[in-house]
């Protein structure tokens, strides 16, 4: 059973990936050092970051402008972003208690866990503190998890496969979520143009709720069917391949965080998901 919950990170020291609630600013840019460009025609900059300023230390530094009081902070992009995230998390870990349930196993929903209501699945350092700390320091970082859902597989139909679609279940929840900001973002972008370009108080909000849930969905999804202990990917892949791969897993498993630390650090998940959003970009314009 996935053991992290919905876990999520992302940074990159090569290209910077911006969620628009997440990093937009009051003026539409990140910061002079680090611009970023949300229209409708254009939701999200790939771009390499900048090499760091040499010489004379310039008037008004990045580092000014990145750390700057607490009344700089995009406050509506963070509730955006919050309230985004929240639900994405809440919708990931309700999946698999939905599926567990189905399959024979209650545990989970005996615990409340199948319900969008994100209290039974917030675990407060990683589901509030971790993500709330990088949304407001602008550092361009996600790192979290909710509280991951418990199955007893000894409850379900058939432990093997029922397994597998219990841990499927989050990541596929997300990937539908995806699709369907994906057509609210269409729409609106199709519907009403001049409004978001005038920055409508009601519809650009709107757009930036919708620009969030799809590349923040899109991410959960990506990340979670990574083929690693505690991943959703490495309990679907163990349930599909000879017994001799489970028992790999199970044997990797002690070392999960030290993996997924590699992973993260090393550039490999970078690989997979610039592309996975590059072609949600252009989707999405």
């Amino acid at each position: 059973m996935p053991s992290r919950g919905a876990g999520f990170r992302y940074d990159s020291q090569k290209t910077r990936i911006t969620q628009p609630p997440l990093s937009l600013g009051a003026t539409g840019s990140r910061s002079p050092c680090h611009p970023v460009t949300l229209s409708p025609r254009h939701l999200v900059t790939l771009s390499p970051l900048p090499p760091l300023p040499r010489g004379p230390v310039p008037s008004q530094p990045c580092y000014d402008v990145r750390m700057a009081s607490l009344a700089n902070i995009d406050l509506p992009g963070v509730l955006i972003g919050m309230a985004v995230l929240l639900f994405s998390l809440s919708l990931h870990e309700s999946a698999h208690a939905w599926m567990a349930n189905r399959r024979g196993d209650p545990t989970g929903r005996h615990l409340g866990r199948v319900t969008l209501n994100p209290l039974p699945h917030i675990d407060w350092i990683g589901t509030v503190l971790f993500p709330l700390l990088g949304m407001i320091g602008g550092h361009g970082i996600l790192f979290g998890w909710a509280k991951p859902v418990p199955v007893n597989t000894a409850n379900l139909k058939n432990p093997r496969w029922d397994h597998v679609l219990v841990a499927a279940a989050g990541p596929l929840s997300n990937l539908i979520a995806a699709v369907a900001f994906l057509l609210g973002l269409r729409l609106l972008v199709g519907f009403f143009p001049d409004e978001l370009r005038a920055g409508h108080t009601v519809l650009y909000p709107l757009f930036l709720l919708c620009a969030s849930g799809l590349f923040l969905n899109t991410i959960l999804a990506v990340f979670n069917l990574l083929p690693v202990p505690p991943l959703d990917g490495s309990w679907v892949l163990a349930g599909i391949f000879p017994n001799r791969v489970a028992a790999f897993f199970d044997a990797i498993r002690p070392y999960s965080f030290i993996l997924l630390l590699g992973l993260i650090v090393s550039g490999v998940f970078d690989k997979v998901l610039v592309p996975v959003l590059g072609l949600v970009t252009v989707l999405a314009s």
